[in-house]
């Protein structure tokens, strides 16, 4: 008897990072960080619960390596908003150079709040997140005018 099983999915959750949290590692000091490491973050939940994946952030500078291997900043879920998938997948850290998100957060639209991550498939099955900055207004949410995309590693380099 064949019996069919439905294929497990992974929920890729839009994921926030606090400007308040960022600015402290792309403001100029010691050591200047040159890129991010988006490693993937699955956190506790019940069984019953989709398997919710999000993201922590560890900040790098090419001259002193992770500034904060064992203190990774976690990324907070947004509202409700997923990526639901199915394998195969390739999953992966993945990569943006701190000089794109300097630049994404000067925005003729004013500060920022948060960079919004939000997750795609690459046409190799790769996980990757496109970043725009967001702020609350009384009249809803604002979004940046550009927008940064990260790099999966593999092939992604500093």
């Amino acid at each position: 008897m064949n019996h069919e099983h439905p294929l497990q999915t992974l929920s890729f959750n839009w994921v926030v990072y606090p400007v308040s949290e960022i600015s402290q590692w792309l403001n100029d000091q010691n050591p200047v960080v040159d890129f991010f490491v988006f490693d993937l973050y699955f956190p506790a939940c019940q069984v019953s619960e989709v398997w919710p994946i999000k993201l922590c952030s560890f900040a790098f500078s090419k001259a002193s390596g992770c500034c904060n291997p064992d203190n990774p900043d976690l990324l907070p879920s947004y509202e409700s908003n997923t990526l639901v998938v199915n394998g195969p997948l390739q999953l992966s850290a993945n990569q943006v150079q701190a000089q794109l998100l300097r630049e994404l957060l000067i925005d003729p639209k004013g500060s920022f709040e948060n960079l919004l991550f939000i997750p795609y498939l690459d046409l190799s099955q790769r996980v990757y997140y496109t970043i725009y900055g967001i702020k609350q207004t009384p009249t809803g949410m604002v979004l940046s005018d550009g927008s940064v995309d990260t790099n999966p590693s593999p092939p992604a380099t500093a």
